[in-house]
C-alpha cells in the first residue's frame, strides 16, 4: 500500500484546512460589513485578505491535484487505490448510524484542521441531505472525484488571478461559493483518506467514508456551479466596462 501518497495528501489537506477557515471567516465578516458606509479601510483590508487566501488555496489545491495523480513505486495512483478500497457495493445506514456518521465526520474534520464554525457548516449540509445519505449508494467513482477537484482548481485559480478586482466587484454569494469550494475540497479529500488513516477500519468505517465523500462531493459541485456563475458575471462586467470606456474615448 503506497502510504507515502496517503501521507502527502493528508499533509496537504491539513495545510488547506486553515486556509479554508480563514477564507470563510473573512467572507462572512465582509458580508456583515457590506452595508456599512464608514468601512472603506476595513473593507479594503478584508478584500486583500480574501484575495490572499484564494491565492494560497490555488497553490495548495494545485499540489493536491498533483498528489492525487502521483504514483508509487508500483505505478499505483491514489485514484486507483480508492477504486480498490471502496469496492464494497452499495451501502445504506440506519437512523442511529446517521448520528454516528455526524460524530465521526466532526472528529475527522477536526483532525485535519477545520474549525468549529466550518465543521458545523459541513454537518448542516449533511443534515440537509440526510434522506439521500441514509439510502443505499455506492462510493462515488474515484475519477469523478478527481475531475471535480480539477475543475475546482481551475476556478479557484482563475478568481485568484483576477485579484482584488474579482473580490471587490462580486456579490457575497459568489465569494461564499469560492469559500465553499475550498471547504469541500478539504471534506472530500479528508473523508476519502479516512480508511487509510484509521486503525483497523471496519465496514462501518467504509460506510461513513462513502456517505461523507458523497455529501462533500455534491456540495463541491453545487458551489462550483455557483462560482462559475460568478466568474461569468465578472467577465460580463469587465466587457461592459471596456465597451463603456471605448465609447467615452470615441
Amino acid at each position: 500500500m503506497p502510504y507515502e501518497i496517503v501521507e502527502a495528501l493528508e499533509a496537504l489537506v491539513s495545510e488547506l484546512s486553515p486556509i479554508a477557515n480563514e477564507l470563510y471567516e473573512k467572507v462572512e465578516v465582509l458580508a456583515e460589513t457590506a452595508e456599512s458606509v464608514d468601512n472603506d479601510l476595513e473593507r479594503s483590508v478584508l478584500i486583500e485578505g480574501i484575495t490572499e487566501q484564494l491565492n494560497l488555496a490555488c497553490k495548495v489545491i494545485t499540489r493536491l491535484q498533483g498528489a492525487f495523480s502521483s504514483t508509487n513505486e508500483n505505478g499505483t495512483t491514489f485514484i486507483e487505490m480508492l477504486d480498490k478500497c471502496y469496492g464494497v457495493g452499495t451501502i445504506g445506514i440506519t437512523e442511529g448510524d446517521f448520528e454516528t456518521l455526524l460524530n465521526s465526520e466532526a472528529n475527522r474534520l477536526d483532525g485535519i484542521g477545520l474549525n468549529e464554525v466550518v465543521i458545523d457548516l459541513v454537518l448542516h449540509q449533511m443534515q440537509e441531505a440526510k434522506k439521500k445519505l441514509m439510502s443505499d449508494q455506492p462510493m462515488e467513482d474515484a475519477n469523478n472525484i478527481l475531475n471535480v477537484i480539477d475543475t475546482t482548481q481551475k476556478r479557484i485559480c482563475h478568481v485568484a488571478e483576477q485579484g482584488n478586482e474579482f473580490v471587490n466587484s462580486s456579490p457575497i454569494p459568489y465569494l461564499r461559493a469560492a469559500a465553499g469550494c475550498v471547504i469541500n475540497v478539504c471534506v472530500v479529500t479528508g473523508d476519502a483518506l479516512t480508511p487509510f488513516v484509521v486503525q483497523d477500519p471496519t465496514l462501518k468505517s467504509y460506510a461513513i467514508a462513502v456517505k461523507s465523500v458523497y455529501s462533500g462531493y455534491n456540495k463541491l459541485k453545487e458551489h462550483g456551479r455557483k462560482l462559475l456563475e460568478g466568474i461569468q458575471a465578472f467577465r460580463r462586467r469587465r466587457l461592459r466596462n471596456y465597451q463603456f470606456r471605448n465609447r467615452e474615448n470615441d
